[in-house]
């Protein structure tokens, strides 16, 4: 899931003035509003600014609302198949839920870096008319979660983890239209408002108030999906009902992984009969390699150290290098005509992954850099993507607007994101999941509460 990088995110911790606007118990609202005055909107606290309000700022630091004793950290960054037709691939009678405890669920939460603890966190409420509640069967551990297990970023130690969930909906908000309580749905990664210009444009990944599930206050103060439930806001946008063709397994990768492969694709201008070079076989490289290969390139070639992942780039149907025995221009020149490739897919988040994005791509190529970037600043060969007249597209994912495309590849069969998980855990043993995750043990890790 693309986010803000290290000089952004400085910047916000810096933007969080004081607001005159007050919520209905006195407090300030909006952390990052600049203007000092919000205006009234639909928010729970009354009001709105240019980013989303957070929970009420406490005494020595920002974050949510917390148990009485519990530190906050603040913020800060360091330098193809058929079509199934067969009966519903999801549980039509799933496991009964856990009885409610005195307004209380169970998550996954980081104690400090390095450390995953399952415990009670306050049972989500409807906060807004457009609001929903669900209940979830299968949430995610994505690679920008690591951020926050690696102690690269900070996050309240009570909140809770996660950004990729697919669930049941229990209760919807009056003014929510096209969900209803009983509907299987998945969830973006992100919340976008619907109203401010971008999101009347189209660009949700522009969004002025735009937030993050599972990432604390900072990124907009929503707990997220590594949970039992989960409230979501502008249920309207942020969830889509998920067709019985879709296993939960396969479900859970459509609010971020797939989407990020399908729409990276689509901003670099992926055309059929082209050559995809993908930097990275981790989940959202190998789910580009699929979506490549399913959307009718002629020749996708995987970049990578770790034979594990390689295979498993083979067995998507995609040309794999090991970057550590063989030169990665080899395979591109010898499927592209000696040309290069007509997209090059940055999807390591390192430093070296995009400046060796350069040398891959042809003549009026595009490098698209898809990933987390907050290691640092890169030095880019600019003479030769000047003469070789490249085009650099940075990646931040239009979650809401591509996503019902994800859904139908998804429910053809063409793309098939299930096979890129390699590790199945039930919710209380997210420490465990997050130790694989970190490792190259594990592509992708999906929990189960």
């Amino acid at each position: 899931m693309p986010l803000r990088g290290p000089r952004s995110v400085r910047r916000a911790a810096r933007w969080r003035a004081r607001c005159a606007c007050r919520d209905r118990r006195g407090r300030s609202c909006a952390p990052r509003c600049r203007s000092g005055s919000c205006g009234p909107c639909r928010w729970p606290c009354g009001h709105r600014g240019p980013w989303s309000p957070g929970r009420p700022r406490t005494e020595g630091g920002t974050g949510a609302a917390r148990r009485e004793g519990s530190p906050v950290r603040r913020l800060r960054l360091s330098p193809g198949g058929a079509a199934h037709r067969g009966p519903p691939l999801h549980d039509p009678s799933p496991q009964a839920p856990r009885p409610r405890r005195s307004g209380k669920v169970i998550a996954a939460t980081l104690a400090k870096p390095g450390q995953i603890e399952v415990q009670d966190v306050p049972d989500p409420e409807l906060a807004e008319s457009t609001s929903a509640i669900v209940r979830i069967t299968r949430a995610g551990i994505c690679g920008s979660d690591l951020y926050l297990y690696d102690g690269r970023m900070d996050i309240e130690p009570d909140f809770a983890l996660g950004h990729e969930f697919v669930g049941v909906v229990e209760q919807v908000g009056p003014d929510v239209r096209l969900i209803d309580a009983g509907d299987r749905v998945v969830g973006s990664f992100s919340v976008s408002c619907g109203r401010c210009r971008p999101c009347q444009s189209g660009q949700h990944a522009r969004c002025l108030m735009l937030r993050f599930f599972g990432f604390g206050f900072a990124f907009g103060d929503l707990p997220g999906g590594q949970a039992e439930r989960i409230g979501v806001p502008e249920a309207d946008l942020t969830l889509r009902k998920v067709p019985d063709e879709i296993s939960d397994d396969a479900a859970v990768l459509l609010g971020d992984n797939v989407v990020t492969a399908v729409d990276v694709l689509r901003r670099a201008r992926f055309a059929p009969g082209q050559v995809v070079a993908i930097l990275g076989s981790g989940t959202i490289g190998l789910l580009t390699a699929q979506a490549a290969l399913a959307l009718g390139a002629s020749a996708v070639v995987v970049h990578d150290k770790v034979p594990d992942r390689l295979a498993r780039a083979r067995e998507l149907g995609a040309i794999a290098v090991d970057v550590s025995q063989d030169d990665p221009l080899d395979a591109v020149l010898e499927v592209s005509g000696y040309q290069g490739a007509d997209v090059v897919v940055e999807a390591t988040s390192t430093i070296e992954g995009t400046v060796a994005a350069v040398p891959l791509a042809r003549k009026g190529g595009v490098i698209a850099v898809t990933t987390v970037h907050a290691d640092g600043d890169v030095t880019l060969p600019i003479g030769e993507m000047w003469l070789k007249d490249l085009e650099l597209v940075m990646h931040q994912v239009n979650v809401q607007a591509r996503l019902d495309e994800a859904l139908a590849l998804v429910a053809s069969g063409r793309l098939q994101p299930e096979k890129v998980i390699t590790h199945r855990l039930g919710l209380d043993a997210a420490a465990d999941g997050y130790a694989a995750a970190a490792s190259y043990d594990a592509v992708k890790v999906v929990l189960t509460p």
